[in-house]
């Protein structure tokens, strides 16, 4: 169909030609996102897309100056992408300097991205662009037969993390999640972007995690990116489990954000937070009770989904196995029988028919091969050592 190109034709009108635009961004979106869960690639590289970026207008704001001067001239739509870009990357260097309508970007037009209401078409531009971010990182870390020195890749991850960062700094008030919003207006929206965001920080620090310099900390090996990139990657992970409730609630959770992706965010999270267990039962060091709360909140939404989720009781068993051997080591100080997750697991059993149903059906499925259940985010091709709970 060509919609990931920009559209030259004379005889189709703009409206029409910006709804294929939209169409174009909304299959990107979907696809990096299944590429992102399933780690299969995409089918069409960015650089075969010229596809400009939606307007954040509504289709019936499109009569409006704002939109009709964007939807009708290329320049004027050019550079009001540009000034958008421009106002990220400014915020990308440690030190920037804080963007304002007097900043030297956006000068000599007559609106800029400042001036656009909130709205779904808003939103949609900035899950558009965190996407594309994501995309990018995703090609330059985890690139099949990728031979990249470790100082290329910890050069990339930070400015990947710097990108992130940039994103949410320019993100308007009412789609800010950092605390989240008691407010119901955007609510959907603003759990999208939010998952999206930890969700890449997490896949972009995640190669930091297991690196052999971690073992030798203590005595200096470990250089200040590498460490900062590796909190990052686990306060993301503790970040994302912390904006949930405390009782899950998983309506709730079907109505904020759709239910065939939260479960990969979950698993992000909840496999980060397992392989730091692991690693500081191993070698005695860091907050062993802090991730253990954490652990123990994402297995709790994990089980509560799996009433209606075969799936979500597969990520269960991989993840209450894994959480079950670490809890017997000899390092940890953790009572595993005050999360007695077995217990809830059964209660649920004895619920409704429905779910009876549902867990009959679960009971049946066909475990996956050993080398293919566990989540790919507990092994990359970056891990110099693997947490020794997962080999087993």
């Amino acid at each position: 169909m060509g919609i990931n190109y920009r559209s030259e034709s004379q005889n189709t009108p703009n409206t029409s030609k910006e709804l294929r635009y939209r169409v174009w961004w909304s299959i990107y979106t979907v696809e990096n996102t299944l590429s992102m869960m399933t780690g299969r690639p995409t089918s069409v590289a960015d650089r075969f897309c010229t596809t400009p970026l939606p307007i954040p207008y509504e289709e019936d704001q499109f009569q409006g100056s704002a939109a009709s001067r964007l939807l009708s001239s290329s320049s004027v739509r050019l550079a009001y992408m540009q000034d958008f870009i421009s106002r990220k990357k400014l915020r990308e260097s440690p030190s920037h300097l804080s963007v304002n309508r007097a900043s030297p970007v956006g000068q000599g037009l007559e609106f800029t991205i400042l001036d656009a209401a909130p709205c779904n078409s808003l939103y949609f531009l900035y899950f558009v662009e965190i996407t594309k971010v994501l995309r990018r990182a995703t090609d330059i870390l985890y690139a099949p037969g990728l031979k990249k020195e470790w100082f290329g890749i910890n050069e990339a991850i930070t400015e990947f993390l710097n990108k992130a960062d940039a994103w949410l700094s320019c993100l308007p008030n009412v789609f800010h999640f950092k605390p989240m919003q008691d407010s119901k207006i955007f609510e959907r929206q603003r759990w999208s972007l939010a998952f999206r965001f930890y969700s890449l920080k997490i896949t972009v620090a995640r190669p930091s995690l297991c690196r052999s310099d971690r073992q030798r900390s203590n005595h200096g090996f470990t250089t200040v990116h590498q460490r900062n990139a590796t909190n990052i990657c686990f306060e993301s992970a503790c970040d994302m489990l912390d904006l949930l409730p405390e009782v899950p609630d998983i309506v709730w959770l079907a109505r904020v954000s759709p239910w065939w992706c939260v479960l990969h965010y979950l698993m992000q999270s909840v496999t980060v937070l397992l392989i730091e267990l692991d690693f500081c039962l191993r070698f005695n060091t860091g907050e062993v009770s802090t991730i253990t709360t954490f652990v123990e909140k994402g297995m709790g939404w994990l089980l509560a989904m799996a009433t209606e989720n075969i799936a979500a009781r597969r990520a269960w068993d991989v993840c209450h196995g894994l959480y079950c051997s670490m809890s017997t080591s000899p390092f940890s100080d953790t009572d595993s029988a005050s999360y007695d997750v077995l217990g809830a697991f059964q209660g649920k059993r004895n619920g409704s028919r429905a779910a009876q149903v549902v867990f009959q059906a679960a009971d049946a499925y066909v475990p996956l091969p050993q080398n293919i259940v566990v989540h790919p985010s507990l092994q990359t091709i970056y891990d110099q050592f693997t947490p020794w709970h997962v080999d087993k």
